[in-house]
């Protein structure tokens, strides 16, 4: 395979909601450029992209895919997407390492609320974007609408370079407004022709527009468009390519995908207007030997520097590690320092892909995308270097997970191959988290999403053919005490020989919420010998794992052993440690057990119009209402406390609400007391066996 340098390199991450085709313009890529010798295709499972057996049955994407293209002495890394937030993972890492984004749209679905979240996505890395309006051929379709409504809900700075000839079943073409051609296209075929006497106007408008926004990003080209009213065709792309570095201009495109109309003509715009890695140099934020943040300018000479961003498990090869390279060549067997473990880790072969296919390369330059197998300690987001110095660069932000499930097994054999499973795919997908509750003796996972859950214990499933139910995570409730209470606890026992022997006296007394538990010894004179006071703490804390109520930890509670006595031959720690346990529980008898819930600190952030049922829902979750303010244009962030009991499968409730537009994040905030209406009901359904 030819060698590319930095500056004939490009990456562009494929981003936009599900369903709208992003694939399936990946894949007429790969058939135009003659990778593939047919087009493949998503509903018959054709596409060499989604190849997983998942995303097969499903017909979706789950998993991001790689595939490059080279024209013109230049290389062009893709990197295709899901559409689905349960893979959001997937998008962000993607992004990070990609200079530019290709936005596809739906023509009928227009700028949907994932599209936002995309977009969002990519402006926070600074991303260059394209955006390609898809599926013109689908009756319904209507393009300056969608023009519009990407300019009000995306970017004022979106201008259209391409405009559809017909629309739906009547769609056959694009006008070029930068070459001012039409372009005809069918069986595999272009044909170019004069503009159609109808679009005329709207070709002009439509350039106008792109002249004077391309003109305000040079002196030059603005002095000259003041003078004469018009650029050339080669100033339009010089200024419109430094519109698209500074992302000041993002250029629109359309055609469909599926009958492969106007995708030839975008990828050209694409190899000739996107930034390399150079154009997008930036700051990276690394962390010293002194553990503390600072900004590297990283450029393409220098030490070996290369991240992480996307791990594979492939079926009898194992794991690949995608990787970007930051600075500096990467070569075969090149030993390199994890920064994060500190480990050396030595790279084997070097590949780059299309789909599943791999070919394998002695070298990658800097700004480029590849992969390497079966590295030792490397996780997603981290920083591979050749240096003597410390460099780590800021890991990936992935979102917190919203949806937690229990994971049942019929077997212990069973519950050590999920925990292998689980492991092994929060590695591949760090937005998929797993948890041991000791508590309860209970894994939980969570994800993004419902699908999330269900496609993951799929392929746990059919890995390690396991049965697995999932079941509602149990809440870890808590006990405490409302009022002071004393009691004596003695253990007292003779078996022959010498016997068994401890009193203590106790005094137990509630702290505030959150405080925690104190021991206090208040002994004098010697009526406990001080080797045996630990003792009585140790049989204290035994007793208070076990609640009296509805045995949960007790918490929040001050101990003071005021008072005992010893044998001079039968006391031990043992007795001891069971007289404190027979205090304790029965002091606690006396002490008004109550019961405490986790509450859990809620921001919803949702469009306007939702605000009123989102509102009125946490009122029925017995929620309250902490603050409320406006985020953005028309967006508001409410700020909740919720107890934890009341949040489960809440992701699925606020989708519904909101139609998709809500998003919301959760973190443990404190305990309270449950209240007495429903302690009955809540102590029978969750009673620890």
């Amino acid at each position: 395979m030819k060698e590319f340098k930095t500056k004939d390199i490009f990456n562009i991450s494929i981003i936009g909601s599900a369903s709208i085709g992003k694939t399936s313009f990946a894949d007429a890529v790969l058939y135009n450029v003659g990778v593939a010798t047919r087009q493949g295709k998503v509903d018959d499972g054709t596409s060499l992209l989604d190849y997983e057996s998942d995303e097969q049955s499903r017909k979706l994407t789950i998993s991001s895919a790689m595939f490059h293209v080279e024209s013109d002495d230049k290389k062009i890394n893709f990197i295709d997407t899901p559409g689905y937030p349960a893979f959001v993972s997937q998008e962000i890492s993607a992004i990070n390492v990609c200079e530019s984004s290709l936005v596809i749209l739906g023509a009928v679905a227009g700028v949907e609320v994932l599209t936002k979240k995309c977009w969002k996505y990519s402006d926070s890395e600074d991303q260059s974007k394209f955006v390609f309006i898809n599926m013109m051929d689908r009756e319904g379709s209507d393009f300056y609408g969608d023009v519009e409504q990407a300019r009000s809900r995306l970017s004022k700075k979106i201008y259209p370079i391409f405009l559809p000839i017909g629309n739906g079943s009547a769609f056959k073409g694009i006008v070029d407004i930068i070459t001012q051609k039409a372009f005809y296209e069918g069986d595999g075929k272009i044909t170019e022709k004069p503009i159609p006497d109808d679009m005329k106007s709207l070709v002009e408008k439509y350039r106008s527009e792109l002249i004077e926004a391309v003109a305000e990003n040079s002196e030059v080209l603005l002095e000259k468009y003041l003078e004469s009213g018009e650029l050339t065709e080669t100033e339009l792309m010089q200024g419109l390519k430094l519109g698209i570095i500074s992302n000041d201009i993002v250029p629109l495109m359309a055609g469909s995908a599926l009958a492969n109309i106007g995708v030839k003509k975008c990828l050209e715009y694409i190899i000739k207007l996107a930034p390399n890695p150079e154009d997008k140099a930036k700051l990276i934020k690394c962390i010293d030997d002194k553990g503390q943040e600072e900004l590297k300018r990283v450029g393409v000479d220098g030490p070996t520097l290369l991240q992480i961003f996307k791990i594979t498990d492939e079926p009898k090869i194992g794991e690949f590690f995608y990787f970007k390279v930051k600075q500096g060549t990467v070569t075969q067997a090149q030993e390199l320092i994890d920064t994060n473990s500190k480990q050396k880790e030595r790279l084997g072969h070097l590949y780059v892909f299309n789909g599943k296919n791999r070919e394998e390369v002695p070298s990658l330059y800097p700004g480029d995308i590849g992969a390497t197998a079966k590295l030792k300690h490397i996780m997603i987001g981290d920083t591979l270097y050749g240096g003597k110095d410390n460099i780590q660069i800021e890991l990936f932000k992935f979102p917190v997970t919203v949806i937690t499930q229990a994971v049942e097994a019929h077997s212990e054999k069973d519950r050590e191959k999920i925990g292998e499973g689980v492991q092994t795919l929060n590695k591949v997908d760090p937005c998929f988290q797993y948890e041991n509750r000791a508590e309860f003796n209970e894994m939980v996972i969570s994800g993004m999403s419902k699908l999330h859950i269900e496609i993951m214990v799929e392929k746990i499933k059919k890995k390690y053919n396991v049965e697995i139910e999932l079941k509602k995570p149990k809440i870890p409730y808590r006990e405490t005490i409302r009022k002071m209470a004393s009691a004596q606890g003695k253990y007292k026992k003779q078996t022959g020989g010498h016997g068994q022997y401890g009193d203590c006296h106790i005094e137990i007394m509630p702290t505030p919420l959150g405080t925690g538990y104190s021991f206090v010894n208040k002994i004098v004179g010697g009526a406990i010998p001080g080797k045996y006071i630990p003792a009585v703490d140790k049989g204290v804390q035994d007793a208070m794992v076990k609640g009296i109520l509805a045995g949960y930890p007790m918490v929040d509670i001050q101990v003071k052993l005021y008072d005992g006595t010893f044998h001079a031959v039968d006391s031990s720690d043992l007795a001891f440690q069971m007289a404190g346990r027979m205090a304790f529980k029965s002091a606690a008898e006396q002490a008004e057990s109550v019961l405490l819930e986790p509450i859990m600190n809620v921001k919803v952030i949702v469009p306007d119009d939702y605000v009123g049922d989102v509102t009125a829902d946490f009122n029925q979750r017995r929620g309250k209402i902490i603050a409320m303010e406006a985020v953005e244009d028309g967006m508001k962030m409410i700020n909740v406390h919720v107890p934890m009991a009341e949040m489960y499968q809440y992701s699925i409730d606020l989708k519904s609400m909101t139609k998709g537009e809500g998003v919301y994040t959760k973190q443990f905030e404190r305990y309270e007391q449950v209240p007495s209406s429903i302690v009955k009901q809540v102590i029978e359904e969750n009673k620890v066996e």
